[in-house]
């Protein structure tokens, strides 16, 4: 838990130390993990100085003014003794950051890839004064993330900011902005290495609905057949099927 210190680059943190009395006896090293998780497991190599982290990159993320939500932007440090009270920690992810003008409320930002693993249950290797490696684990991988935004209102004159993490990764991610009308535009970033640490500026944008649910839902019915789409409402996604009837 976060005690001091945000939005700066040093901070006072609260949290349960995971450790039986015989794992004290024999660490040399104390690894910490920020949000703290549960479920999360930290197995240390045979010579315990590198250190295997299981954790999950979020693939929901909630909006935050002028940062990155609650727990989307998670942290690990591993200290060279047990004895250090002062802990470096680095950050485990990429990020992007979108600044929009204009006169609508956002609903919801995007991000998808056809080929990239942006979120899932991930393994993180740790080890004292080394750069964490983050791995998405294939099997489970997701190429979305949703930053849920509940209806934050743009500003015509000044751009608004919006913050999304996901797992370091090499291609074209793209961002698909929805306002609370059904209306939504697109934008794809060139192939990019989306590397830990780094925050991607999309370039700035002014908001204009391209396209709209409820148009693609008429050319639907007037191309006929069966159409597929994600309705966007106010505090879930569903999906919903409409079928053109005879």
């Amino acid at each position: 838990v976060l005690m001091g210190g945000a939005g700066t680059e040093n901070g006072s943190f609260y949290g349960p130390y995971i450790a039986t009395p015989d794992d004290v006896e024999s660490l040399h090293q104390t690894v910490i993990v920020y949000p703290y998780d549960e479920n999360m497991t930290c197995t240390p190599n045979e010579d315990k100085t590198e250190y295997s982290i299981a954790m999950t990159v979020p693939s929901v993320q909630q909006y935050a003014k002028g940062s990155f939500g609650n727990g989307a932007y998670p942290m690990v440090g591993v200290t060279k003794n047990t004895k250090e009270v002062v802990i470096s920690t680095k950050n485990l992810l990429s990020g992007m950051n979108v600044k929009i003008k204009g006169d609508v409320s956002i609903s919801k930002i995007v991000l998808t890839s056809a080929d990239l693993a942006l979120a899932g249950p991930a393994t993180v290797v740790a080890a004292y004064g080394k750069a964490p490696v983050v791995t998405v684990e294939e099997s489970t991988a997701l190429n979305t993330v949703e930053l849920v935004c509940d209806g934050v209102q743009l500003n015509s004159e000044e751009a608004t900011e919006f913050h999304a993490t996901f797992a370091p990764c090499s291609g074209k991610i793209t961002v698909t902005i929805y306002d609370t009308e059904g209306g939504y535009m697109t934008r794809t970033t060139k192939a990019t290495d989306f590397t830990r640490n780094d925050i991607f500026q999309l370039p700035e944008l002014t908001y204009v609905a391209e396209h709209s649910i409820q148009k693609d839902l008429a050319n639907a019915f007037k191309n006929g057949g069966e159409y597929t789409m994600h309705v966007s409402f106010p505090y879930d996604e569903r999906m919903a099927c409409f079928e053109r009837q005879p």
